[in-house]
């Protein structure tokens, strides 16, 4: 349910992060191969690439918006606080199903091979951004000090993104286990490790506390246009400093390791928030159906994961059509999978408008339909091992 408190810009972008984000998921898996290699894939390539900032930077600047709004909540172990963090580790807890190599309970006997352990451990976007945000809460709750937060987030963001060309294949972090060291960098096949990733949740939380700042003071709409400058300046400085022609970087590859096109792809995330609300500032608008996947952006992630590479049995949607399709059939199955994410978001909204109990007991249902179906549910049909007698489970 939308608060009255939501910006809609912020809705909007991270709306928009959500609806390219599945055309990233239908079209990386369905288009024929010999089709990536012609142009405008490369400039749809580089646009789906800002999906990831977009979403992992709203994340820190919606916290440091409502830290600031409600600090009392965060510096005491009040109910809302302890809410909160319920909720946070719920999220934390279906990243890590998600990524469950066990179709089923049978495919534990296979356990632990190396690389389902690696593949289990590796850190996705989830992950990531609940560990920076349990970080703020705990800097928060110990330090009390919003001037603190701001410096230790600009801090943290910068470090994590500068450090980053150490840190992409440093051994350093491989004394620690597996499921320490790979939130530090990709070895081990890591999608978002704090070297880069981190830097986005931390900078988007320091910027969004300067926001509130200038918004009781009502300079916000001022704030606003100096963000629209900083995002340019970012992207400035980021195409400046890799026109030197000489680096301090040991292993230096702009696209993976580089500052440079961390500070381009953060101005540009930036930028666009920014031109979001100078619509809806200017001309009011702000389109609903964008707001709505925003606000639900948790539950279309996990359902349309679950829906183009299915959980349970054999079957999934990717592999049914995998890099088979034009461009047309790619958008026309991208529009099949994202009108069922509209319904259902559209529908959890207005269930948890009616009555937030009903809404948590249809959680509970479903929590209950994905144990039974992890027990019972294998290769498409479901087997009951109480009539199995060769069953090594019984």
């Amino acid at each position: 349910m939308a608060s009255s408190h939501r910006l809609g810009f912020i809705d909007g972008l991270r709306g928009w992060a959500v609806i390219v984000m599945i055309e990233v998921h239908t079209f990386n898996e369905w288009l024929l191969p010999d089709l990536k290699k012609l142009e405008i894939w490369k400039f749809i390539n580089f646009t789906n690439g800002l999906v990831a900032p977009s979403f992992i930077m709203l994340a820190g600047f919606s916290l440091g918006l409502t830290a600031v709004r409600k600090w009392d909540e965060y510096t005491h172990l009040t109910a809302p606080f302890q809410k909160r963090l319920k909720h946070l580790l719920l999220i934390f807890f279906v990243g890590y199903l998600l990524h469950l190599p066990a179709k089923n309970y049978r495919f534990l006997k296979y356990w632990p091979v190396p690389a389902k352990v690696e593949e289990f451990m590796a850190v996705d976007v989830l992950q990531l951004i609940i560990i920076c945000l349990l970080l703020l809460h705990v800097i928060i709750f110990v330090f009390r000090s919003q001037r603190l937060l701001f410096w230790l987030s600009l801090t943290l963001g910068v470090g994590l993104f500068l450090f980053t060309p150490w840190a992409y294949d440093t051994t350093v972090f491989d004394a620690f286990p597996h499921y320490v060291s790979n939130y530090c960098n990709k070895t081990h096949g890591s999608l978002f490790p704090l070297f880069p990733w981190g830097g986005y949740v931390f900078l988007g939380s320091a910027f969004a506390m300067k926001f509130a700042e200038w918004r009781t003071r009502d300079k916000g709409d001022e704030f606003m246009h100096l963000l629209g400058w900083c995002g340019l300046l970012m992207v400035a400085f980021g195409l400046l400093a890799d026109a030197i022609p000489f680096t301090l970087q040991s292993n230096y590859h702009f696209w993976k390791t580089s500052p440079e096109f961390n500070s381009i792809r953060f101005g540009i995330v930036v930028l666009l928030l920014y031109v979001l609300w100078f619509i809806e500032h200017r001309w009011n608008i702000s389109p609903d159906f964008a707001k709505l996947f925003g606000q639900e952006s948790f539950l279309v992630y996990a359902a349309h994961l679950m829906l183009l590479y299915s959980m349970f049995g054999t079957f999934s949607i990717v592999t049914f059509w995998g890099a088979q399709l034009n461009f047309l059939e790619a958008a026309l199955g991208y529009l099949c999978v994202l009108t069922p994410m509209f319904a259902l978001a559209w529908s959890w909204r207005r269930i948890k408008h009616k009555s937030m109990r009903i809404a948590h007991w249809i959680m509970i249902g479903v929590f209950a339909c994905f144990l039974f179906l992890f027990f019972f549910f294998e290769n498409g049909s479901f087997v009951f091992w109480i009539i199995n007698p060769n069953d090594p489970f019984k």
